[in-house]
């Protein structure tokens, strides 16, 4: 229906794939759309232009996913980054000092919600005088686009223009992007008003954040989606991260009620988006 009435937001055929159409129904779905449009096209129904441009989308994908391993890598390699950040990150002073450093990113985020770069490591330096600025930006740049559930780094001249917040790069909570609005008003709620810096001991044991360690429950929850739900190989993974990501961005709790739910949705998801037959399993809850 897209292709033929909506030219603006034409589709391709292979496309799905992705909604868990066989190869054999895409071809014969094809065929038949070349058969309609030439009969729009002899009823003056679309234009000659028209009907060539939806014949473009009748034509086979330059990529035949039933194919090609070098996709099934492709997302093989990406899941897996999914659960190796900090192996895959380059050491920039060593790896316990890297370690801690993101220990205190994390509880800044625990307790500010929103940080810049440069008061980040204000702190950081004022109890640890060794941490040198250049090697800190460094770090703090090796961290961009990093998928994580604990914090993000973005550097607002870049990403977010129309944002009013001061062009600068900051470390902030996942929740603060579930809504548009919610940056820049916590951004202007937070300007100066004095931070609360516990000593480092406290600090860095991330006592302030009783979510922070929540990835912890990646190999539990992995463990229970293959058991009860069935799931196996990659499904685990993404399951289990799509949980704990659903988790961190619905009501940020982790009360039982709030996991049950966060793998409901991501269950639902899975057998409505990749045609899974994921049963739901009311004995865990």
């Amino acid at each position: 229906m897209s292709t033929i009435f909506n030219l603006d937001i034409q589709t391709s055929v292979d496309e799905l794939e992705f909604h868990g159409v066989g190869k054999t129904e895409r071809t014969n779905i094809k065929a038949s759309l070349k058969k309609l449009a030439k009969y729009l096209k002899d009823k003056d129904i679309i234009s000659d232009n028209e009907y060539d441009d939806i014949l473009v989308y009748t034509q086979k994908d330059p990529v035949d996913f039933d194919e090609d391993e070098e996709e099934d890598q492709t997302i093989e390699d990406f899941l897996a980054s999914l659960f190796s950040e900090s192996d895959k990150l380059p050491v920039v002073f060593d790896p316990q000092t890297d370690k801690m450093i993101d220990e205190y990113l994390k509880s800044f985020v625990a307790l500010y919600g929103l940080i810049s770069a440069q008061q980040a490591y204000q702190i950081i330096h004022g109890q640890n005088p060794s941490i040198d600025k250049e090697r800190f930006d460094q770090y703090i740049q090796n961290k961009f686009n990093e998928m994580t559930m604990e914090y993000f780094i973005i550097d607002f001249r870049e990403e977010f223009r129309d944002v009013d917040i001061a062009p600068e790069i900051f470390i902030f909570s996942p929740l603060l992007i579930k809504d548009g609005d919610r940056l820049p008003s916590f951004y202007k709620h937070q300007q100066g008003l004095p931070y609360y810096i516990p000593e480092k001991e406290v600090l860095i044991d991330n006592k302030f954040n009783p979510f922070a360690n929540i990835s912890n429950y990646q190999q539990d929850l992995e463990e229970l989606l293959a058991n009860q739900y069935g799931l196996s190989g990659d499904d685990v993974k993404g399951a289990a991260f799509l949980s704990l990501y659903q988790l961190k961005m619905s009501a940020y709790g982790l009360e039982l009620s709030s996991v049950n739910e966060a793998i409901n949705k991501v269950v639902a998801f899975l057998n409505e988006e990749h045609g899974l037959s994921v049963k739901q399993d009311k004995t865990d809850e």
